[in-house]
């Protein structure tokens, strides 16, 4: 890692050396720049889908940037339509060609810049109408080394936050709540101000298609009359048939949701915030005179795995009377001291236990569909109990994290139920004085029958499932010793939730 001459603010950014072409992971097969005739039934791979229509291929076009740089990007187009909008997809991996010239400076104002140009560009191009739209998936950095350079907000930082409220056209917003893949960020797209802007959770390329056939082509598809939130609830069980295999297996893992609920708005506005006070007796209750006062406490830096089986957490929950959801965010408030170090990280945790006392997990992708893809790690599986504990199969709940020495909360950009701490200063804490915590917790989509339970867990470390196997107990913390939850009138630790 090398601190080069490029600024932001005061700034020096650090840069990292590319994959040099003669690596094989880099693909690289010198500069081409062609055009050709894809035919119908075409495929790249033979595991890839056919080619649908006669497609005219330009290879490794010339994108010229107003600094001088030349960017490179592939073409496909259909050979039958002379004038078509342009759909550009934007990444710094898994593309066919290469050859930009450069360097990558990612999520910031000058990529931003780059970005704008390269779209005026592509709309002037003979084929294209002038309508361009983008179809994003994401982008990786190597934040942990400027991390670990600057760990509090500056200028390079700021640089990243990108005003969200100035974007004046639709979105479509896949918001994925189940694995940490793409969780936060994808749901912080609700202050959209256009009013073709929308949220969706778990959708279809036929409905994505349907909306850029609408804004780009002007097609009276009835696009317009399509609720701008549909949200995916996952119930973890169903009373009549995944319950009960799940009772009959001894399996606390089930797979059910109910898909694509239409809803006006995100968040939505049927809930209502409903405070669940921490109690002693390892309860969340609705009314203050059945909490138990006391403390509660955990070691800290006990040694976790990530399994879903890990010491050291404290368990509070709440059993519903009734058919309940839980739909948004969610806040833990806690009074916490450590009589042992001058900071805390916290870690919370929502979980859903059955009628039978299982926590559950939940399975993102229908066993069967997964089974189908014939991945190393799921071949020879043959029943969802087996499969691996990792989040971006099995969903545990959704997760909250903060440490107590940037707990200064920055109004201005908070969500409901959401606080954003602002990270500009490390407000290190006195040993065994107690400190009010705000916590928000990603935001969840959970259905509860009557006798399940809602469940708060509070630790030192992560109790997520990892994302992949080699990050299995990695996560590590600045933590030392007992971790005291206060609970009283006076210091009410509670949870806020949207149901």
């Amino acid at each position: 890692m090398n601190e080069s001459e490029y600024r932001i603010g005061s700034i020096p950014v650090l840069y990292t050396d590319a994959t040099p072409p003669s690596d094989a992971g880099a693909r690289y097969k010198g500069l081409n720049p062609r055009t050709i005739l894809l035919s119908v039934g075409y495929k790249k791979e033979p595991d890839c889908r056919t080619w649908e229509v006669e497609t005219v291929f330009e290879q490794e076009i010339p994108i010229p940037l107003d600094d001088g740089v030349i960017i490179r990007a592939d073409i496909f187009r259909p050979a039958d339509t002379p004038m078509v909008p342009a759909v550009v997809h934007c990444s710094h991996y898994g593309k066919s060609g290469t050859g930009s010239q450069g360097n990558s400076r990612l999520l910031g104002t000058a990529e931003g810049q780059d970005g704008h140009e390269a779209i005026e560009h592509i709309a002037q191009l003979p084929w294209c109408t002038g309508k361009v739209a983008l179809a994003e998936n994401e982008q990786l950095e190597d934040d942990i080394a400027m991390l670990q350079k600057y760990p509090v907000m500056n200028d390079y930082w700021l640089d990243k936050r990108a005003d969200i409220s100035l974007i004046q056209c639709p979105a479509y917003v896949l918001a994925s709540m189940s694995t940490g893949l793409h969780t936060v960020g994808s749901l912080r797209y609700d202050c959209i101000l256009h009013r073709g802007g929308m949220i969706f959770i778990r959708n279809a390329v036929a409905d994505f298609k349907k909306s850029l056939d609408h804004y780009l082509k002007w097609e009276d598809n009835e696009w317009q009359l399509t609720p701008r939130a549909r949200i995916s609830i996952i119930s973890y069980s169903n009373e009549s048939t995944s319950m009960k295999s799940c009772i009959e297996r001894r399996s606390n893992i089930v797979q059910e949701t109910i898909e694509n609920l239409p809803f006006a708005e995100w968040p939505i506005p049927e809930v209502n915030d409903i405070t669940l006070r921490l109690s002693k007796d390892g309860t969340l209750q609705s009314s203050s005179n059945l909490v138990e006062n006391g403390q509660c406490s955990y070691i800290s830096d006990a040694k976790a795995e990530n399994y879903d089986a890990d010491p050291e957490e404290l368990s509070f929950a709440h059993t519903f009377t009734n058919q309940t959801g839980l739909i948004g965010s969610s806040n833990a408030v806690l009074f916490l001291s450590c009589p042992d170090h001058d900071d805390l990280d916290i870690f919370v945790i929502l979980r859903k236990i059955d009628k039978n006392g299982r926590v559950l997990h939940h399975i993102n992708i229908p066993f069967a569909e997964l089974k189908a893809t014939g991945d190393d790690g799921i071949n020879g599986i043959e029943d969802p109990i087996d499969l691996p504990r990792l989040n971006a199969l099995q969903y545990v709940g959704p997760s909250g994290i903060l440490r107590a020495s940037h707990r200064q909360i920055e109004a201005g950009i908070s969500k409901h139920n959401f606080p954003h701490h602002k990270y500009t200063s490390e407000g290190k804490i006195q040993p065994a004085r107690l400190v009010k915590l705000e916590i928000g917790i990603w935001a969840a989509k959970l259905q509860f029958e009557a006798g399940e339970k809602l469940m708060l867990r509070i630790g030192g470390h992560d109790m997520r499932l990892p994302e992949f196997e080699p990050l299995r107990g990695k996560f590590t913390t600045g933590n030392k010793g007992t971790h005291i939850v206060h609970i009283s009138d006076e210091y009410q630790s509670h949870l806020v939730s949207p149901f």
